[in-house]
């Protein structure tokens, strides 16, 4: 094969040879690592590296060979690194599971090292291989270059070639340094009109007279300006990166004269005219950059010329025809490549309506792109656009002609009515051909079976609605969702069940959403699923009597299907998408009384998988949620429990849905307390983060900015109102948490039954009202006053007692609670006469020691015993 050998890896057992032709007989290993070869070669007079990589299976053996190609990156040596890298940069390139590790591990050193993705030819994944769950495609091989690689070889391919007996396929790089003979078009250049003499140059070359008429004129004159614009160029801009380089040579000379000899009036005003200089020969090669590179999402450009010059290289070598297959055979000869035809023949153009006016051609220029693709005569629109003073009347003369005579002056415009196809990677030369646009077949099937809009309705409504009720209930066979699904679509495309078209939109994409921009119409598998999955939903959850029948069916009382066969037809569908279903579901504990404490899903997994000895389960298998929270002391976690799962008992108190949802809560009080204790709440710091601009200032004490701590803890203002409440219910708050630690700080208080709802109430009633007031005063204005503030919050308390039914103590303390917040509670039988007593005193505000009080009491419960 006339191949010599160059070197292989440093490992004991080699897995590497490296081969080389005699194109590179002088060819070295310039560095040798267990996982790669670095190889530095002299090719068509370019000196180049070149390293080949065989990387590890596993991420943390990998990372030496991300480590050593970072240690020898940066170098302005042309660099290529190719081979099989045991890693993928993310989900697309592999059909399997994806290691987060080692993806990120390769992407980081692709980053650092400055290393671009070769675009590909042919197949995109290289290795195949059997997995747990079938065959895995993925792309392991692969090939990068630095930006030096780019710009010193002018035609890069790398070709996926067929595998043959090996579970990887074959790399095929070219690359080369040639540069094509054939003429460079005429391209006209957007940094030409900031010029102050481009002007006068075309005014000066349209003023010569053309013996010809119409478009022939403009034609004329548009070759005469392309001459005088190429010398004018040399002449004027010569080497735009010489000149930039030069600019900035003049610049640091003169900026180093100023640190030498000091800040001198001559050298100040040089350096401004050197710096003026230096920004307009920037502003003309960003021009240049952005106009070639076609990079429109940049509004000004950053001047990043690296960025400009790599985009610029990766499409010049991707543009390159490397191979093309004839027959059965792939030719990578050139000679072969340069005998495919490059001219096609010019249609005839359409109807006449009417002679465009002076305005309306000007309209019509004017609103052109001036940075989109330039016709054949190599000029773009902002050409016209500029010098529309000049050579308007030529042009609008031109288009009023070919509207007269309906020919153009051949050069003027080279159109087709046809369409192009757009496949990726084309091989054959079948693929280049063009596809003529048939328009009186269209219009004939238009005609005969409607328009696709129609059609679509026609399926939405009448078709989709007859199976509704059907696939809702019961699982549909595979083949026979498989069938209807392309009767569908062939009605859809063509009007005919049986019908084909040859270019549609996949059908995928047509069944996705409304939303994603699409048509909307719905897959039958798919909607088969989601259908069956709603039904076993509502089958574990609804109370209707029906629900409730048939889960006691199909359901044991822990919510899992039976083990056996039920002889019902809607059972299938049910057992298949029951795992599914509850692998994405969490149950929310509130209300609901039904929620098993160790086999529901509710805290994120089950909880009967931290358990090994079932005998020692603490508390019992059937125990549900609703039995381990007592509303008097909060949860009720066994302390064997607490001892073996610390953190699992940490985040089953900081569990608070069921804390804050009462009946004797208003809804929209639980919803604000929802979103505060997950910091939800819109705060000024909070939108700041969001990206919104704006000051930030308490509206209670105007002294802070506002945050949640500040605004619902932190505040003078808010502060008093918690004092205020401590008093009246004698109890002092620990306010130097967050608000989630205050709730759940205070739920473990012991009150009655009675307290404790009330004292509920006024922890979730503060932070509404302070939320309430703080929106008043943001959207209407005013000032908050602190009395109003605080009735506001006692009047919310006293319409929650009227809704809840709890039992206080026999305490005094209690009853006087009570009276300060104005509400009467449920009292004993054998502290009624004693409590009665009290509260007469109370309602007649007598002043007696409380000493007293308590022996009126005793005497009271005497009595009544």
């Amino acid at each position: 094969m006339g191949l010599h050998f160059i070197g292989s890896n440093a490992r004991g057992t080699p897995s590497m040879w490296i081969f080389g032709s005699t194109a590179f007989q002088d060819a070295t290993i310039v560095l040798s690592h267990s996982q790669y070869v670095t190889v530095s070669a002299n090719f068509c007079g370019i000196v180049h590296r070149i390293s080949f990589i065989y990387a590890s299976v596993n991420y943390i053996t990998c990372r030496s060979l991300w480590s050593s190609l970072m240690d020898i990156a940066g170098s302005d040596v042309p660099w290529l690194v190719l081979g099989d890298f045991n890693s993928v940069l993310g989900a697309h390139d592999t059909t399997g599971n994806v290691s987060t590790i080692s993806c990120d591990d390769f992407r980081a050193a692709l980053t650092v090292c400055d290393l671009v993705d070769i675009e590909i030819k042919g197949f995109f994944h290289t290795r195949i291989s059997c997995g747990r769950h079938g065959m895995v495609l993925s792309r392991l091989d692969r090939a990068v270059c630095s930006h030096s690689f780019l710009a010193a070889w002018s035609h890069i391919a790398c070709v996926i070639l067929p595998r043959s007996h090996l579970d990887h396929h074959p790399l095929l790089i070219s690359y080369s340094a040639g540069v094509s003979s054939s003429p460079r078009p005429f391209r006209f250049q957007g940094m030409w009109v900031s010029h102050p003499s481009f002007l006068n140059l075309v005014r000066s070359v349209w003023s010569f007279s053309i013996a010809r008429s119409g478009s022939g004129i403009v034609v004329q004159k548009l070759k005469l300006l392309k001459k005088a614009l190429r010398r004018w160029n040399w002449e004027v801009f010569g080497d735009i990166a010489l000149n930039v380089s030069n600019a900035n040579e003049k610049v640091m000379l003169i900026q180093g004269m100023i640190g030498s000899e000091g800040f001198l009036d001559d050298l100040f005003r040089l350096e401004t005219s050197t710096l003026a200089d230096l920004d307009s020969v920037l502003k003309q090669h960003e021009i240049f950059l952005k106009e070639k590179s076609r990079v429109r999402w940049l509004a000004e450009g950053d001047r990043n010329s690296k960025f400009f010059h790599s985009l610029l290289k990766r499409r010049g070598g991707n543009k390159a025809l490397s191979s093309i297959q004839i027959g059965e055979n792939i030719s990578y000869d050139p000679t072969e490549i340069e005998h495919v035809p490059s001219l096609v023949a010019v249609d005839d153009n359409a109807s006449i309506l009417q002679v465009p006016s002076f305005d309306e051609v000007r309209s019509t220029i004017f609103a052109m792109d001036p940075l989109s693709a330039p016709g054949p005569d190599g000029f773009l629109g902002s050409f016209y656009s500029h010098c529309w003073e000049i050579v308007g009347h030529d042009v609008v003369l031109a288009v009023q002609v070919f509207f007269h005579t309906g020919r153009v002056f051949p050069g003027l415009n080279s159109n087709f009515l046809v369409l192009i196809p757009k496949t990726r990677m084309l091989s054959w030369l079948i693929s280049f051909a063009r596809l003529l646009l048939n328009l009186q077949v269209i219009l004939d099937a238009f005609a005969l079976y409607g328009s696709l809009s129609g059609r679509l309705c026609l399926i939405d409504s009448v078709v989709m609605g007859s199976f509704l009720y059907s696939i809702q209930f019961y699982r549909w066979p595979l083949s026979l969702l498989k069938d209807l699904n392309a009767v569908i679509r062939n009605f859809f495309w063509t009007g005919s069940i049986d019908g084909r078209k040859s270019i549609q939109v996949a059908w995928k994409s047509c069944c996705r959403t409304n939303d994603s921009g699409v048509l909307g119409v719905k897959d039958l598998g798919l909607l088969n699923k989601a259908m069956l999955k709603k039904f076993t939903w509502r089958m574990l959850t609804a109370e209707s009597f029906v629900f409730t029948y048939l889960r006691a069916c199909f359901f044991t009382q822990d919510h899992r299907p039976r083990t056996w066969y039920v002889v019902y037809s809607v059972w299938p569908g049910l057992k298949l998408h029951y795992t599914p279903l509850m692998s994405k579901s969490r149950w929310l504990v509130g209300r609901h009384s039904k929620v098993y404490f160790w086999t529901d899903n509710w805290l994120g997994d089950p909880l009967i998988g931290l358990v090994e000895d079932m005998c020692l389960l603490q508390p019992p298998l059937d125990s549900i949620v609703c039995d381990i929270y007592s509303d008097s002391t909060g949860w009720d976690i066994p302390e064997s429990f607490r001892a073996c799962h610390p953190d699992v008992a940490s985040e089953i108190e900081k569990v608070v849905g069921k804390q804050i949802w009462a009946s004797f809560i208003p809804p929209f009080r639980f919803v604000l307390i929802w979103h505060l204790f997950h910091g939800k709440i819109p705060t000024d710091i909070a939108l700041r983060a969001r990206g919104y601009i704006s000051p930030s200032r308490c509206r209670f004490c105007c002294a802070a900015e506002e945050d949640l701590r500040h605004l619902f803890l932190d505040c003078p203002f808010v502060r008093a109102l918690w004092d205020a409440i401590s008093s009246t219910f004698g109890h002092r708050l620990k306010l130097d948490g967050t608000c989630l630690d205050l709730w759940q700080e205070e739920m473990r208080v012991v009150f009655s039954t009675k307290l404790k709802a009330l004292w509920r109430v006024s922890i979730i009633t503060i932070f509404w009202v302070v939320w309430f007031l703080r929106n008043q005063v943001t959207f209407e204005g005013g000032k908050v006053v602190f009395t109003d503030a605080l009735s506001l919050n006692w009047r919310s308390v006293r319409e929650a007692d009227s809704l809840q039914s709890g039992t206080m103590k026999n305490s005094v303390d209690e009853l006087l609670t009570l009276h300060r917040l104005h509400v009467s509670g449920v009292l004993l039988k054998v502290d009624l006469l004693f409590l009665l007593v009290s509260v007469l005193l109370l309602r007649m505000n007598w002043q007696l020691p409380f000493t007293l009080l308590i022996m009126l009491g005793l005497l009271a419960v005497v009595g009544y015993g």
